[in-house]
């Protein structure tokens, strides 16, 4: 146990140590059998370097290791400390306070899907203080494959008109009657394996958002990506739950389910969208491969069967074309399902309400359109900036074609003196070694550059 800047680290798989305090004096007590699986309750974990004492000994937090376990605590985030096997880094294991997650969502907009049923409710009820006029049921339900009511994403809302936790009412049986159908989490779509409105997904993006997020939309203004290219923090990421991996990964490796069968909404609220959607393509052309293999084969038997010698046959050609169309048809079909999969997933207008980067500064506005707040950035600062980037990338293009001249005009110089072979060995090598040095002084200025141009979201960033 180390007792380093009162911070206290707590070796796992060995046994833990409680204190408490008593008049000012901490007393600790020996507790066996330390949850094994405790990272299952906790949501991120960031990793830092132990410091070395005057004995060469790593046991000391550095300054970024303070600084971010104080901000995250101050943002309310839990925090359990301890160390890793060589005992040589600290990891930080996080998980955040429920209400200030709600809230946050609530500030940048979240947008989360909504419960079906409530949905339905309202719309066959109608909402007259809303102007929403009443339907009969069953109007639309039957004019798409789609379920009208699934699918609708809205924003997160922790309070419901001004009152936390207001109850909604609906009618009973048509007699006017009515009860509590709940509190406001009655509105959004309840996960599988969760207790809140949030998935698995959407939690880790709140939660990386409220790490990144300035203090005045509720974040700890935690720069994660340039604490890490700094090495001041060795690595930041979230956290496996062990039941719904296995879950997931049982339902994989299913020999009953096809690739284009496997459950992608699951992979989707727990990896995430970009991984799903890939899956989901990797299924798509999968199932479509099937037709080319087929008849790929029969043309392979005719082959065969035809030109023992060269495997040449003229029906080749009428296959090429086969598989033309095939590529076109494969794409087109491709298009439909990724937008039905946008639409089911709620990534349709992703880019047009792409939340802000926490990173991106701005000035406060009250926006011309709606009145509601904003940052604004001038287009002409970032028109500037976006031209200085140019000029530097254009200039480290004219060393490289200059030094890349400059090796040319050395092995032609040096042909004469020890021979065209060695001449050409001594140019690779001083190619190979500029281009590792000036990737490396290109990597670190492309990133200030690209960080110095102040991007409002992640896509465009």
């Amino acid at each position: 146990l180390n007792s380093t800047n009162n911070f206290w680290f707590l070796d796992m798989g060995f046994f833990s140590l409680n204190y408490h305090t008593d008049d000012s004096v901490v007393k600790y007590e020996r507790v066996e059998n330390v949850d094994s699986d405790l990272a299952s309750n906790y949501d991120f974990a960031f990793v830092f370097k132990l410091l070395p004492d005057e004995n060469g000994i790593p046991k000391n937090q550095s300054s970024t290791a303070k600084f971010v376990i104080k901000r995250l605590r101050k943002q309310g985030f839990e925090t359990f400390t301890y160390l890793s096997v060589q005992n040589d880094e600290l990891v930080v294991l996080i998980r955040p306070n429920m209400e200030k997650l709600e809230k946050f969502a609530d500030k940048i907009n979240f947008r989360i899907e909504m419960d079906p049923s409530f949905l339905k409710n309202i719309i066959v009820e109608g909402q007259p203080d809303h102007n929403i006029h009443p339907r009969p049921k069953g109007i639309t339900e039957n004019v798409t494959k789609t379920n009208p009511y699934h699918h609708i994403f809205g924003r997160y809302e922790s309070k419901v008109e001004g009152k936390d936790k207001e109850k909604v009412e609906e009618k009973v049986d048509g007699k006017g009657e009515r009860k509590a159908k709940g509190e406001k989490d009655e509105m959004y779509l309840k996960p599988k394996g969760t207790q809140g409105p949030f998935s698995i997904n959407n939690k880790l993006k709140l939660i990386n958002y409220m790490i990144r997020a300035p203090k005045s939309f509720g974040g700890c203004n935690l720069n994660i990506s340039n604490l890490i290219y700094h090495k001041e923090m060795l690595n930041c990421f979230p956290l496996h739950d062990r039941n719904l991996t296995d879950q997931l990964l049982n339902a994989i490796f299913d020999l009953k389910n096809w690739l284009w069968q496997l459950p992608f909404y699951d992979v989707k609220e727990y990896f995430g969208e970009k991984v799903a959607l890939f899956n989901v393509f990797i299924g798509h052309y999968s199932q479509w491969l099937v037709v080319p293999s087929i008849i790929g084969l029969a043309f392979q038997l005719v082959v065969w069967a035809t030109n023992v010698k060269t495997f040449s046959s003229p029906v080749l050609p009428f296959y090429s074309v086969l598989v033309t169309v095939w590529g076109i048809v494969m794409l087109e079909y491709w298009k439909r399902r990724q937008a039905t999969v946008a639409m089911w997933w709620g990534t349709t207008t992703f880019e047009e309400k792409e939340l802000d980067r926490p990173e991106f500064r701005g000035e406060l506005i009250f926006s011309y359109i709606d009145g509601s707040p904003m940052l604004y950035y001038p287009e002409s600062d970032l028109s500037f900036k976006i031209m200085s980037s140019i000029i530097v990338i254009s200039t480290f293009m004219m060393i490289m074609c200059g030094a890349l001249a400059a090796i040319y005009v050395l092995r032609f110089t040096l042909n004469s003196s020890i021979g065209s072979s060695e001449a050409s060995y001594v140019a690779s090598a001083l190619t190979t070694a500029l281009i590792l040095v000036l990737n490396m002084i290109y990597q670190v200025i492309a990133k200030r550059l690209t960080d110095n141009e102040n991007h409002r979201t992640d896509t465009m960033y």
